[in-house]
């Protein structure tokens, strides 16, 4: 045990050095979500895939991802995905401190926690770095390691001080691995002296290293020194000196600073105040202070003015003056040669003016258009249109010039055009060559006429030029790569590791980053590539990619360049950042790309967000920004979506874009194809690479492709801005926006225009007056620029007009109208205004006073409750003076509460509204200070997505200060950080999360990160309790359907009980509840639900915890939400199509959120385009004339091939969707194709292909020449009968790879064939071939003997497993293969046998082989890398899997060495079963299933979701009958075609009882005696119970076994609880369970039973390849036992399995132990976890004989396998016996056994327990718990027997000699069948019927009393100490739970 903990002690070091941080949960969260996937840029993640998603851990409150393989020191982002929805904020990152494989923790109370953990069950061995540091080392400095672990990443894996005051680490790795290291002070500059790096070897004991630093190559004067270009003013003149800014956080002394600086274009060098190169200037203290020990420090020092036009220069550096050496700013090095130089130009900063005028263009131009054939890319012309998108399209230089008047055109002013380099890629940012024009795009003579033409026409043209980085192929970097120092271009680039790690464009290899501080480097750019665009070519400047690369004093000397060049140039930037980051840029550019305008106007128009963000988008802009920085404003571009997809294709909201865009600050930019509705093909979220191909596609030039409307739309506006200047560069001022409205002006010196933009679907009235805050507007007109429309004041100084919905206006003002600052008063009026009535008013009251709301520019009172259709009678009262005339009248609708209104212009208005309250979020923060702080701390606070605020805190509580928060908006997620006015912090930026579900108030302590939503150190607040509470609770529904709805509700204290909602309000219904003597209760719980339980709103209970002081509180709630809100503002309740789905050929459904009547209009107002609609009815009874959900019949029947729309007014469009049609009666009816040439059907002279796909409109072959060919040859196929598509190819095309290509909708999909039973590498193509040429040498369908299924010994295996070992003797190349496992006579460890020896040698009769089809979890052209995977991820179901074969690339080799296999099992007398899984795919939207039929071979849940029984994401629907075919082809295949002898179906419950049953017939015809046996588990698919092929209708299906999990965690515990017992491992009260698994699962009597009716329906076993193995289960659940203990349990599990009724199932290994080091799902866990370790084999071998000896006696006695529940119930009868032990009989030759009875004695007790047996006589004792055989171990006496503790025993009486034998073992074979070379009288060499080869020859035959020491017998004790002697060293490590495809289920 000392050594144990020890182990565990150790691997708690290695987590806790790890954890990177580990989160805390201080008490288990609620699930909150349904689903959470995880996302990200690592190699094994993705960005659009669900293919990781997360299993929830109820125990510790979190979801947890599976294994994921991760680089060490390599960053990862990521991200979760939860029920479908993006997580709110910036990615997560996370830096691996070293390779292997993580677990990403996501915890649903603290969603933004990084918590990712590295397995350390993947790690055979460990070992400790210790190491001294030398003297001068900082005394704040921690040293790190960078190592071969973490890719040299010095800033990851810190080292932990020690007492002796040495640096320690302990790292994990497998045995005999060595690494390389190096130590440092953070930093690659700051590492140890040394020429060599330091080597280290992983041992399992885990070697100590002491190693010494004897110096560092730089030593830190601070933790970090910033400058980041910070100086002030921002764009100096020659009249201003300039400030730098320079910030230092250090722990020891930093005094003394400097700046080196030049003004001759020189690169300044200096250090600690002496400048070498240029001039300096010292840097003083400006401000300092210190939090935590870290000092904060501010220097500032002075730059003296220069010359206008002068490129100044400047590194800086700090230092202490009592230290040597200093640190320079943002690079942090300790020499000026490495350190960062920034920059400034001087100068009378003027943007050139044509470019504040501009309109451009942005021509993409190999999407353009192509005006010369000749340059198109040969090998993308013949390539499908999806991976054609990703090449050359063949737009070039002459298509731009034939469309130059095109351009022209529209209105527009400047082209801007893409990369036109040679290089690799179309898009053209790879440049191969800065001065070469890419031949596909044209050459240098195209180039200039374009720009030529431009000119002409006068037009500017910029060019799209990358400073940042060249291609891979680009000459320098080549030369630089192979050379290495040796090449003049070695320092062009950055090498971290020459020759290939260096730095590259966002850790693309393919683009290494230029060093652009080089001088030679920027020479190059500056002085020869810019004049040759600039001055050759004449371009009029450049739009510069990724301009935030390059250093400031990059940018600073290419302008200076630039501006010699060419003055009036045009310079821009694109910087993909905040705001602040784009404004630095400011005088070093002219300009650039506004991607703040971007996100506003998408989110604003396309994502229907508020106007309010997009007006606060231009002030801020326009705060920020100086007036000569040109900043352009975008709504798409090649790096963005397009907008109008993103808008779901509503044009109407995309020139409303347009008109905003081109009337707002900013020269708009038009990105090709825009102006004519250009949109993309698929959602580039449904592919995982490439998804900006989908952005990029081809310019339509077709006019019936192009929006004719929408280009004139563009072309009006285009002419207004260049007519109006206004528009261009006059003054911005927002005079009103919110949600809908955006109202504005732009003016200056020739003109004032308002803009007023409406995109709500309302008309609104606009008060010119209120816009302007005038009380009197006289003699001013507004005319519109786009229509003939003039509106002029009234007479009494009024201003209005009417903006319809989804419209703008621009108009003209002529006159005189100014806006005034001071809020309009004409609608105030008055001081005061009373509200007066009749009740709940009072005639005569003073107290309901109205509010001026200045915002609305009307009078308001508080919110008044109003009665349902009771009229209320009221009048104002103003300034004391009553309304004139007759009193005001009111009836409402709806109960509820109401706002009335006062509108002093207009008083005898009515006009009462529904109250609203105002939106905000409210939080509480506690904060904890150290003690003794006196500081003035606030807080930070930010929504999610929006800028901060400051916020006090406002009160103090036990546990500290205490601020309540309330921010305006609805948030989930609110961010705040802990600092000063000074803005000291304590910690960084921390999260509250899950506000929406009651997480609002948390709790945080110093120096502590970590939120809490809980008090941390224990409750200590007085939670209120009440005695009365009153909750109302308003209800909506969506249907409005209330019928039979109430709520039932409850407290803490009281019982529940019903609440009708009776009351109807304008929100819906309403019900109050008063409950009184609740004698202190603290919550309210509710559900809502059906009167009669049939139905809940939503699943779980929810409680109500917030009330008023005097116990009152009021909810509201919105069907199907589980957020209790609190306000009904935040509930949306706009109108939408919530679904439109073909559910038969002439149906659709079409629902909303919203009920309509429809008697709206015809057809309710629904319109279908591309189908006439004959009728509409309601589906369900209508509600008060209305209805949200229709069917739509149609006059003819729906073209599954097109795409159809669907529309209603006020609810917007909808694609049409495949529905229920898909697998419906109709469907099946019209297209079920029964034939059985579905394929490819080869002959010599030709071969015929056949594809079902009804759906599809067209359909081809495409045929390729090799396995990795990118393009093919499309060949057309024929529509013919049921759906089918049909071709011939003529000839021999043995061979030949192909893949099926169908245009589905508008989209061509291609996929692989998926009745092909040959495929290439990977599975990527189909094949042709001829099986005949396929079958090995000896091919023949002989089988061993078998007759029934209970004599089967099902024994499970992998191929990988069973060989892989090296000590496994199998030949090396062989290792892994089919034909490692056909390798016969092989030996292990001490002679064992080994692989198909070994499984010969134990007797069994089937191996069942885990997946061998063709997966999609190893990469088969990467075979010389370990990769394991179980096979569970199916990708072609009728081709073996490459991996396993010799040579994957040659489709014929896998089917011959798979036959080769199976016929070598044969001819040892073993027989072979599948493991096949049907249930599900890889990936559903990636499979051949999902890309030729669309939503056919999926099942899906009623939203339209796939289903997910499965728990990988997918179910396949067997219910449908082309599924359904497809699985009983299959099947039926493989018994043919392979000899296949049985088929384990995974999971299937999720099949339907009707495909087993064919699958059950079909195998009949074959073979009677093949076997079908699956995981009936009860899987949640939407299937009816009553059809599920699980356990509950496990007698509908005849011939079909299912798994018995009973008998399975009945014998050992619980596999979903790893510490639950059971039978064997000390649960008590098992005895019946036990009983249950003895008589097979059949209905033995009214409390023995499962679900069996026959025991060849159950299999019994007790573990298989899920969860954890017996033995790591004992382990886990029995730490304190001895392995001598835990060996008598296992064996007593296996012999229960083996002496039960029913089929025998045992997991490769079982016999000897077998461990997987606590891995509990090792579906893709190493080698050293999975393979079959045959040195245990060898170890173990006593419990490998008792094994065998249970197997011979299961064979020989054929009593343990009665085929019928009649002979079970005849012939085994329980013995009574005492708790924790069961025995029975089987009497009367059962089965025609040679024992007239046979007794059975199971003690799980660590006792001896005494039966009686069931008769007198002389009974031969077989098996005692320590041997096991046929022959006799001992002869009892007599009716009484002892059983050892935890043991089984087995006895005989009147047994017949020479008997037994059942006809239906395949001992030694039949007639006719080849017995291979199985001796029956063979025994390893062990004596005859000892049945163990290593028997103590002195232990006597009678077994000895117990131990009381250890509960074993004490001859057993010391036969395990001498087998064990020497010892195993066990694996122990932190089982990390993974998620395959049986997490829930096993």
């Amino acid at each position: 045990m000392k050594r144990i903990f020890s182990m565990l002690l150790a691997f708690v070091l290695l987590l806790s050095t790890f954890m990177v941080p580990v989160a805390q949960n201080v008490n288990a969260a609620d699930k909150t979500y349904d689903k959470v996937v995880l996302r990200g840029n690592a190699e094994a993640l993705d960005w659009s895939s669900d293919n990781h998603p997360l299993t929830y851990d109820a125990n510790a409150g979190a979801w947890k991802s599976t294994a994921i393989p991760l680089q060490g020191g390599k960053e990862v982002e990521y991200k979760f995905v939860m029920n479908d929805q993006w997580m709110a904020g910036d990615n997560l990152t996370f830096t691996p401190p070293q390779s292997g494989d993580y677990v990403f923790v996501f915890h649903p109370d603290q969603e933004r926690t990084v918590d990712v953990k590295l397995d350390f069950s993947k790690f055979t061995g460990k070992l400790t770095l210790n190491v001294a540091l030398p003297a001068n080392t900082p005394d704040w400095a921690v040293p790190t390691v960078g190592s071969s672990l973490n890719g040299f990443n010095y800033s990851v894996t810190p080292l932990t001080k020690t007492a002796d005051g040495t640096w320690s680490v302990t790292l994990a790795g497998n045995e005999g691995e060595e690494i390389e290291y190096l130590y440092s002070l953070g930093d690659a500059k700051l590492t140890e002296k040394t020429a060599v790096k330091r080597k280290a070897v992983f041992t399992k004991s885990g070697k100590v290293y002491q190693d010494t630093v004897s110096s560092w190559n730089e030593i830190p004067v601070a933790k970090d020194v910033k400058n980041n270009n910070s100086y002030t003013p921002v764009i100096p003149t020659s009249n201003d000196d300039v400030t730098v800014n320079v910030t230092v956080k250090h722990y020891g002394s930093v005094d003394a600073g400097a700046i080196y600086y030049s003004a001759d274009g020189s690169f300044p060098s200096g250090g600690r105040g002496t400048a070498v190169i240029g001039k300096v200037v010292k840097l003083e203290k400006s401000a300092e202070t210190t939090a935590n020990g870290l000092t904060t420090t501010v220097f500032k020092g002075v730059i003296p003015k220069q010359p206008n036009g002068t490129a100044v220069k400047y590194i800086t550096d700090v230092w202490s003056a009592a230290g040597v050496g200093s640190q320079y700013a943002d690079s942090n090095s300790q020499t000026p040669e490495e350190a960062t130089p920034f920059g400034y130009y001087v100068d009378q900063f003027k943007s050139p003016q044509w470019a504040k005028d501009a309109v451009i263009y942005q021509v993409f131009v190999d999407r353009f258009n192509n005006g010369d054939s000749s340059n198109d890319d040969p090998t993308t012309v013949n390539l499908p249109y999806d991976e054609k998108l990703k090449g050359w399209m063949g737009g070039d230089l002459q298509g731009v010039i034939n469309k130059i008047d095109y351009i022209k055109g529209l209105g527009v002013n400047t082209i801007w055009i893409s990369p036109v380099f040679e290089g690799p890629y179309s898009h053209g940012y790879h440049p191969a060559d800065f001065k070469q024009i890419d031949k596909r795009f044209g050459d240098k003579e195209t180039l200039k006429k374009l720009v030529d033409q431009a000119h002409a026409k006068g037009m500017k043209i910029v060019y799209d030029f990358v400073a940042n980085h060249t291609s891979s192929q680009h000459p320098f970097f080549e030369d630089a790569k192979a050379k290495g120092e040796g090449s003049p271009y070695y320092n062009w680039y950055t090498f971290t590791e020459w020759p290939n790690k260096y730095k590259s464009f966002s850790g693309i290899s393919e683009l290494p980053e230029l060093n652009n501080d080089n001088p030679e480097v920027r020479n190059y750019i500056i002085n020869d590539v810019v004049p040759y665009w600039l001055k050759d070519l004449d371009f009029d400047g450049f739009r510069l990619d990724y301009a935030k690369g390059p250093s400031y004093s990059y940018w600073v000397d290419f302008r200076h360049k630039v501006k010699e060049l060419k003055p009036n140039a045009y310079i821009f930037g694109e910087i993909w950042d905040s705001r602040e980051k784009i404004n630095s840029y400011a005088g070093e550019l002219d300009g650039a790309l506004d991607f703040g305008m971007n996100d506003a106007l998408v989110n604003t128009f396309a994502k229907d967000q508020s106007m309010v963000d997009l007006s606060k988008t231009v002030k801020e802009n326009i705060a920020t920004y100086p007036a000569e920085y040109v900043v352009s404003s975008f709504l798409d571009s090649h790096d963005k979506p397009r907008f109008i997809y993103e808008a779901g294709g509503d044009v109407k909201k995309m020139e409303l874009a347009v008109a905003t865009q081109f009337t707002l600050p900013g020269p708009p930019i038009i990105y090709y194809g825009d102006e004519v509705g250009l949109s993309m093909s698929k959602d580039p979220n449904s592919v995982q690479d490439w998804k900006d191909r989908y952005y990029r596609e081809m310019m339509p030039w077709e006019p019936e492709a192009q929006n004719a409307e929408l280009l004139n739309h563009y072309k009006d506006l285009i002419k207004l801005r260049n007519d109006v200047s206004a528009f261009r560069t006059g003054s911005f001022h927002s005079l009103l926006a919110n949600q809908n409205l955006f109202a504005y002006e732009r003016a200056d010196k020739n003109g004032q225009y308002l803009v007023v933009v409406n995109k709500g679907s309302k008309a609104e009235e606009i008060d010119v007056n209120q816009l302007y805050n005038q009380l009197e507007i006289k003699n001013v007109s507004l005319k519109n620029q786009l229509e003939s429309e003039e509106l002029k004041n009234d007479s009494n100084g009024n201003l209005k007009f009417t903006s319809n919905g989804k419209s703008f206006k621009i108009y003209k003002v002529e006159g005189s109208l100014q806006y005034s600052d001071t809020p309009l008063d004409r609608n105030k009026l008055y001081k005061e205004v009373l509200l007066r009535g009749s009740t709940p008013l009072s005639w005569d009251s003073s107290n309901d006073k109205l509010t001026y709301n200045f915002a609305e520019k009307v009078w308001e009172s508080e919110p008044i409750a109003l009665t349902k259709d009771a009229k209320v009678e009221f009048k104002f009262v103003m300034d004391g003076q009553w309304l004139d005339g007759e009193n005001l009248t009111f009836t409402p609708e709806n109960s509820g509460k109401y706002v009335f209104v006062f509108h002093a212009l207009d008083e005898r208005k009515v006009d009462v509204r529904v109250a609203q309250q105002k939106v905000t979020t409210k939080v509480k923060i506690h904060y904890q200070p150290k003690a003794g702080d006196t500081k003035d701390w606030n807080l930070w606070v930010w929504g999610d997505g929006k800028e901060g605020k400051v916020y006090p805190f406002t009160g103090q509580d036990k546990f500290g200060k205490v601020a309540d928060v309330e921010l305006d908006g609805d948030f989930n997620r609110v961010g705040f950080i802990v600092r000063t006015d000074a803005w000291e912090k304590d910690g960084g930026d921390r999260i509250i999360d899950q506000i929406w579900y009651g997480t609002d108030e948390v709790w945080i302590k110093n120096g502590d990160d970590k939120v809490y939503t809980s008090p941390p150190d224990g409750e200590y607040r007085d939670i209120p309790k009440y005695d009365d509470l009153e909750v109302s609770f308003n209800y909506y529904r969506y249907d409005l359907n209330y019928d039979d709805w109430d709520i039932w509700v409850w407290t803490d204290k009281s019982e529940g009980q019903a609440l009708s909602l009776s009351n109807e309000t304008s929100y819906g219904k309403q019900g109050t509840l008063k409950l009184s003597n609740l004698n202190g209760a603290t919550k309210v719980g509710f559900i809502v639900r059906k009167k009669d339980w049939s139905a809940k709103d939503t699943d779980g209970d929810r409680f109500i915890t917030k009330f008023t002081a005097d116990g009152k509180a009021e909810v509201w709630l919105a069907q199907g939400q589980a957020r209790i809100f609190d306000n009904p503002a935040k509930v949306d309740r706009n109108p939408r199509i919530v679904m439109a789905a073909i559910d038969e050929l002439n149906q659709i459904t079409f629902e909303t959120n919203f009920p309509f009547a429809l008697s709206d209009a015809e057809n309710g107002g629904i319109k279908l385009t591309g189908a006439e609609i004959a009728k509409v009815e309601p589906i369900g009874e209508l509600t008060n004339g209305l209805t949200n959900k229709v069917k739509l019949t149609t006059k003819e029947d729906l073209d599954l091939t097109k795409v159809y729309r669907v529309s209603k007014e006020g609810f917007g469009e909808a694609t049409v969707q495949m529905g229920k049609v898909i697998g419906s009666k109709s469907f099946e009816d019209q297209f079920y194709y029964s034939g059985a040439d579905l394929g490819n059907n080869y002959s010599k002279e030709k071969t015929n292909f056949r594809l079902w796909a009804p759906t599809a409109s067209a359909a081809k072959i495409v045929t390729y020449e090799k396995w990795n060919s990118e393009t093919g040859t499309e060949i057309p196929m024929t529509r013919s009968e049921k759906g089918t598509w049909t071709a011939e190819l003529s000839g021999d095309q043995k061979g030949l790879l192909y893949t099926y290509k169908v245009k589905i909708g508008d989209a061509w999909n291609e996929a692989v064939d998926p009745y092909a039973k040959a495929v290439s590498v990977n599975g990527d193509k189909g094949a042709v071939m001829d099986a005949a040429a396929t079958n090995p040498q000896n091919w023949n369908s002989k089988k061993p003997a078998f007759k029934n299924p209970v004599d089967a010994i099902i024994y499970e295996t992998h191929i990988r497993d069973l060989t892989i070992s090296v000590d496994s003797g199998v030949s090396d190349q062989y290792k892994g293969k089919f034909l490692g496992v056909a390798e016969a006579g092989t030996k292990g460890p001490n002679g064992v046998n080994t692989g198909l020896s070994h499984l010969k040698d134990l007797g069994i009769t089937h191996v069942q082989i885990l997946p061998m089809y063709d997966y999609n979890t190893v990469d088969e052209t990467k075979l010389d890398q370990p990769q394991f995977n179980w096979g569970y991820d199916p990708k072609n179901y009728n081709a073996p899997d490459g991996s396993y074969s010799t040579d994957p690339y040659t489709p014929t080799v896998r089917i011959n060495e798979m036959k080769t296999m199976v016929q070598a099992l044969h001819d040892n007398n073993l027989r072979v079963i599948m493991d096949v899984v049907y249930n599900h795919m890889y990936n559903a939207g990636e499979s051949n299933f999902q890309k030729l039929v669309p939503g056919y071979y999926f099942r899906y849940n009623e939203d339209g979701t796939l289903a997910n029984g499965t728990g990988v994401g997918n179910d396949t629907a067997s219910e449908h009958k082309m599924m359904r075919k497809f699985i009983v082809d299959s099947v039926t295949y493989w018994a043919k075609e392979y000899h296949i002898d049985g088929f384990r179906f995974d999971l299937m419950g999720i099949h339907d009882i009707e495909t087993m049953k064919q699958v059950r017939s079909a195998l009949n015809k074959i073979d009677p005696s093949i076997i079908v046996l699956g995981e009936g588990w009860d899987l949640n698919t939407p299937l009816d119970p009553e059809l599920k092929a699980n356990q509950k209708n496990a007698t509908k299906m005849e011939g079909i076994a299912h798994f018995n999990d009973d008998i399975r965690d009945g014998l050992k515990g619980s596999v979903f609880d790893e510490l639950d017992k059971g039978f064997v491992n000390g649960k008590t009260g098992m005895e019946n369970r036990i009983k249950k698994g003895v008589v097979g699962g059949i209905e033995y009597s009214d409390t023995i039973k499962t679900f069996a009716d026959e025991p060849s329906k159950t299999i019994t076993y007790v573990e298989a390849h899920d969860n954890l193995t017996l033995w790591d289960k004992l382990k886990k659940t029995n730490p304190n036992d001895s392995d001598d203990v835990l060996k008598q349990m296992h064996k007593l599990a296996s012999s229960i399995v083996l002496t039960s009724q029913g089929t025998s199932f045992i997991h490769a290994g079982q016999e000897f132990l077998r461990t997987k080091g606590g891995n509990e799902n090792s579906y893709n866990a190493p080698d050293s976890v999975n393979q079959l370790d045959w040195t245990r084999r060898s170890q173990f071998a006593a419990e490998v004989e008792y094994f065998k000896g249970l197997v011979e006696v299961r064979k020989a006695h054929p009593a343990f396998r009665l085929t019928t529940a009649t002979d079970i119930k005849n012939h085994l009868k329980f013995i009574d016996t005492k708790a924790n032990s069961v025995a029975f009989y089987l009497d009367g030759n059962a089965n025609g056994d040679s024992a007239e009875k046979i007794a059975v004695a199971y003690n799980a007790n660590r006792n001896p327990v005494e039966i009686t047996l069931p008769e007198m006589g002389s009974w031969k004792l077989i098996v005692n718990g320590v041997k096991a055989g046929t022959e006799a171990i001992e002869v009892i006496n007599g009716d009484k027997i002892t059983i050892p503790a935890l043991s089984t025993y087995v006895l005989t009486l009147g047994e017949k000699e020479n008997g037994g034998a059942n006809p239906g073992d395949n001992n030694g074979g039949q007639p006719g069948t080849d017995p291979g070379t199985n001796n029956p009288g063979e025994n390893n060499g062990s004596q005859p019927g000892t049945g163990n080869g290593n028997t103590n020859p002195d232990q006597p035959d009678k077994t000895p009393p117990v131990d009381s020491n250890h509960g074993l017998p004490s001859t057993a004790t010391t036969i395990y100490n001498y087998l064990l002697a020497g010892g195993i060293l066990l694996l122990v490590g932190a089982s990390i739970l993974l998620f395959r495809k049986r997490k829930t289920y096993s």
